[in-house]
């Protein structure tokens, strides 16, 4: 499947309480699975479906800040899957815990093909740090 993404995404692992009102105005507060995060997006795992386009608020270090629901997914073995978008000028002024970026395996991956040639005379792959 193609990528739509108009941003890089990193990956993170921390909670954060989100709160929301149906359409009757029932308030709903709960705790979240913050998975991924882009510079004006977020994706988090509730046990309940939001709907898309409900307005939310995420409770964060060092503040709050409103999001628009843009996809709710159900993931059979995890609850729902929640992708918001974050307004334009919003920036993250604290990181969340374990943030760690998928690209980075990339370029160490092909730092490590780079590493590599075959010897011309074994036709063995050797690598050039154990020369």
């Amino acid at each position: 499947m193609k990528e739509c993404r108009s941003e890089n995404r990193m990956l993170c692992a921390d909670l954060v309480e989100v709160c929301w009102s149906d359409e009757t105005g029932r308030p709903y507060c709960v705790t979240a699975n913050l998975e991924e995060i882009s510079q004006h997006g977020a994706h988090f795992v509730l046990e309940q479906a939001v709907p898309v386009a409900t307005e939310l608020v995420l409770h964060m270090k060092p503040g709050d800040v409103t999001a628009t629901v843009r996809d709710c997914r159900h993931e059979p073995d995890f609850g729902f899957a929640i992708g918001v978008q974050l307004p334009r000028k919003f920036r993250w002024k604290a990181h969340p815990r374990h943030l760690f970026d998928p690209r980075g395996l990339a370029r160490r991956e092909a730092m490590q093909n780079r590493s590599r040639n075959l010897d011309n005379e074994t036709g063995r792959l050797t690598d050039l740090a154990t020369r």
